[in-house]
């Protein structure tokens, strides 16, 4: 199958944050997680780890492809409010329809697999055809 490479980019980007978030809420039992401070992350048989060494922990992973990828991200956001520049609904569906078909069966799984849902995708698509439509202008 093939697909994209700005999906799988956008993928791997959306994996990375969502993962941040996952994190905690998957490590601690719900009763736990209320009693985690803003500064913990997780507890360890009493012990705490501070969300201060999760995040370099994070960080020495894919953290300068990430906060490249978020500064991007900001910068795209920042200029298309400037220039006005939106992605329609039917430009959104046409292409969530070809990665869909691209995908075929594998569609879902691959959403799961990379802990986004559909919503997620849509706003991606958005940014990646305003993307487009910024550089195109400039050519």
């Amino acid at each position: 199958i093939v697909v994209n490479k700005w999906f799988l980019s956008f993928l791997a980007l959306c994996a990375v944050i969502v993962g941040v978030v996952w994190v905690q809420d998957s490590v601690m039992p719900k009763e736990v997680s209320s009693s985690v401070s803003s500064t913990t992350a997780a507890y360890v048989n009493g012990e705490s780890i501070k969300k201060e060494q999760l995040f370099n922990e994070l960080y020495k992973l894919e953290g300068e492809t990430v906060l490249d990828g978020l500064i991007n991200k900001k910068l795209i956001e920042q200029e298309a409010r400037k220039s006005n520049l939106q992605a329609t609904e039917e430009e959104i569906t046409k292409d969530l329809d070809k990665i869909k078909s691209d995908l075929g069966s594998e569609y879902e799984s691959a959403l799961a697999g990379n802990q986004m849902t559909e919503a997620e995708l849509k706003e991606n698509i958005a940014l990646h055809i305003v993307q487009q439509k910024m550089f195109s202008d400039k050519v």
